[in-house]
């Protein structure tokens, strides 16, 4: 039995399907509906693969809103539990890689869409003097079933602001969330650092080197601090339990006021 909390499955939701499977608004919408139709925070994943589980809740809950939501799909219990069975086989996979770089991550870029400013992730490439992110989305069977279909994915370019471009460091925060450039994480109590992409001094060894590192310019407390070890490259295992806590971009404040308090 694996046991799920709904906050991974939020986490899973909104940060894995959203980005990669077509029509994932539509598949959030429906399983969001279902699980308002569930007590509590930690449930049974075993069971929230199976579409006969599913059914029967839908059906002892056929007068409630969120249920008449649900039925008017044909035969919802199908694609929630398929989703379920993904959920659950994500949540399996950070608990094995906790702490490890994803590889297949690593390479992902992230930026902000020029249209209306929300976050697009994928590969980034320039054309013609402008920047864009091509974001792969799978199909419903290659994305929940893994079956090969006649089109098995679709693929977006998004003309994106420039400036706003975040490389992927392929590592998991304690939560599961990937860590990008840029983003602000809470690495010890009362500190708060940026991650930064350039030139820093590889860990145990006086080489420098092009990557990820932590900014040695944070916070602690409401002060604004430098504290020289932190200009060194990335070490997966000193960051398996930080979180991240925002980004230069959507919270500057949280940098910004220590700056003025300094």
């Amino acid at each position: 039995m694996e046991n799920i909390t709904r906050q991974q499955i939020t986490n899973c939701l909104y940060n894995d399907i959203r980005h990669d499977t077509q029509d994932a608004e539509w598949f959030i919408a429906l399983v969001e509906d279902f699980l308002h139709l569930l007590d509590g925070d930690l449930f049974d994943g075993d069971k929230l693969e199976n579409p006969i589980y599913i059914k029967s809740v839908i059906e002892s809950n056929r007068e409630n809103e969120y249920a008449k939501e649900v039925m008017h799909r044909k035969s919802p219990e199908l694609y929630i539990s398929a989703v379920f069975k993904r959920i659950v086989a994500k949540v399996k996979d950070r608990r094995f890689a906790h702490g490890k770089i994803e590889k297949k991550d690593s390479y992902l870029f992230k930026a902000k869409w020029k249209n209306n400013g929300i976050w697009v992730r994928g590969n980034y490439f320039e054309y013609h003097g402008k920047s864009y992110i091509s974001e792969i989305k799978q199909s419903f069977l290659q994305s929940f079933w893994g079956q090969e279909s006649v089109i098995d994915f679709n693929v977006k370019a998004y003309e994106i602001d420039p400036t706003t471009i975040c490389r992927c460091t392929g590592i998991q925060d304690k939560n599961g969330n990937l860590i990008w450039e840029n983003d602000i994480i809470a690495y010890l109590p009362g500190v708060i650092l940026p991650i930064k992409f350039g030139k820093c001094k590889e860990n145990l060894s006086p080489r420098t080197l092009l990557g990820f590192y932590l900014d040695c310019d944070g916070v602690y407390g409401n002060q604004f601090v430098t504290i020289n070890h932190f200009n060194e490259s990335l070490d997966v295992e000193s960051l398996c339990n930080v979180e991240v806590v925002g980004n230069i971009f959507d919270n500057p404040g949280v940098m910004m006021n220590a700056r003025h308090i300094r």
